[in-house]
């Protein structure tokens, strides 16, 4: 990861965004009752939420990244709840780091959060973009207790998110035009229940022309299976 670069993203390639569905990845490790977090959101999508580029001039630098961090903090942890077996953790942020991944430059949160119970059951309240992309995936991944386990037990604890995924996988791919009367569920209820399901990483979405097509994430379903076996 970097702490210096001369322009991090030139904004012009964020209409690349049209057709893809933005994505965020957080890594959290436990050290018993507390935790340690590394939150990774491309500038694009901060770019777009909080504004970034100061001077205007289309893209993005590290003193101006670094001006905007307590901004990005507030944001990123604002949109974000832990608890441990039913007690919330407060969170504290550690610093921005810059990297970059395929599709772009990234700003990197670290962040730790004390929690006043282990951290053997976790819930993750994950919020962030949600509003501004309703596509958006947050894929996260917990760590520690000598196991690592992808966050999606909380997806799957509900039977009609059960049901939705089990009938996606079925057909292969379902427009959301569809997922209406083949569920015979309201649509803001089914929209709610995506967002869980893309937020854990088990549903996968695009857009092509004016609908919304939706896949399962077979790699992160068959890693739940694994885990829960291991845990068995």
């Amino acid at each position: 990861m970097r702490r210096g670069a001369a322009a991090l993203l030139l904004l012009a390639a964020s209409g690349a965004r049209a057709h893809k569905a933005s994505d965020a990845y957080l890594v959290l490790e436990s050290e018993g009752k507390d935790l340690r977090g590394a939150w990774e959101v491309g500038l694009r999508d901060l770019e777009l939420a909080i504004g970034l580029d100061a001077d205007g001039d289309g893209a993005i630098t590290w003193g101006e990244l670094r001006a905007a961090q307590d901004r990005i903090a507030s944001l990123l942890l604002s949109r974000l709840d832990l608890a441990a077996s039913g007690k919330s953790c407060v969170l504290q942020p550690e610093g921005i780091l810059t990297d970059r991944r395929g599709d772009g430059a990234v700003a990197v949160l670290r962040f730790s959060a004390a929690c006043s119970a282990p951290t053997f059951r976790l819930d993750v309240d994950y919020r962030l973009l949600f509003d501004q992309d309703p596509l958006h995936r947050g894929l996260v991944r917990l760590r520690g207790h000598g196991k690592e386990a992808a966050a999606v037990f909380r997806a799957l604890s509900d039977e009609t998110r059960l049901r939705i995924l089990k009938g996606i996988s079925q057909m292969g791919e379902l427009c959301e035009c569809n997922i209406v009367p083949v569920f015979g569920l309201s649509q803001p209820t089914v929209n709610y229940h995506l967002k869980v399901l893309r937020a854990a990483g088990l549903v996968s979405s695009e857009r092509r022309g004016q609908w919304v097509y939706h896949r399962v994430n077979q790699k992160a379903v068959l890693g739940a299976v694994r885990d829960l076996t291991e845990v068995a």
